[in-house]
């Protein structure tokens, strides 16, 4: 009767030991299954966030107030009163203050593309053709205030430089290697 119980035992034992293989082996499936459902899902969310922040900033513009010191600001630099290397400098005060709120915009929505608080694809595909006209007509302005304040609108230009390169990447464009090399360098101003 001891041999056979014995016996029994090990029976128990062997089969067990092949149940509890495959049940260590399916929770380190559903293990990893899990966490790559988690990661998909915080994935997701993000964008969303993203998506909904732009969103949000965009629906602010329709603002009165904000809508029409954009709009002003457009409207003066396709004016043409920046032709050649004209500085905003020069332009009336409450002209240079137009452009100042445009480029404090541009340079805002630059940061916030830069720690990916707002979906970069979303303002390109509607917006990149006027922040590289806006950087265009600006550059001269804002290097002129480069001098003496070193940082001024570092992100805007690191923005422009980076949708100018996506647009030139699309055309082929022989200037491709030239912008990024400005793009690195404006990577590690921002240091990112």
């Amino acid at each position: 009767m001891i041999a056979s119980s014995t016996s029994a035992w090990n029976t128990i034992i062997i089969e067990w030991r092949s149940t509890a293989e495959f049940l260590y082996l399916l929770s380190g499936i559903l293990l990893i299954a899990g966490v790559v459902l988690a990661y998909r899902s915080y994935r997701s969310s993000l964008k969303a966030t993203r998506q909904r922040n732009t969103l949000e900033k965009i629906a602010g513009y329709r603002q009165t107030e904000t809508e029409e010191k954009l709009s002003a600001g457009i409207r003066l630099i396709r004016s043409g009163v920046l032709a050649g290397d004209r500085v905003f400098h020069t332009l009336p005060i409450a002209e240079q203050r137009t452009l100042v709120y445009l480029l404090n915009e541009w340079d805002e929505l630059a940061l916030y593309i830069s720690y990916q608080i707002l979906d970069e694809d979303l303002r390109y595909s509607r917006y990149s053709q006027l922040a590289i006209e806006i950087w265009t007509q600006l550059r001269p302005s804002v290097l002129h205030h480069r001098k003496e304040k070193t940082s001024a609108w570092q992100a805007f230009d690191w923005l422009a430089v980076r949708w100018m390169i996506r647009k030139h990447r699309k055309d082929g464009s022989r200037r491709l290697n030239l912008l990024r090399e400005v793009q690195v360098k404006l990577d590690e101003a921002l240091k990112l």
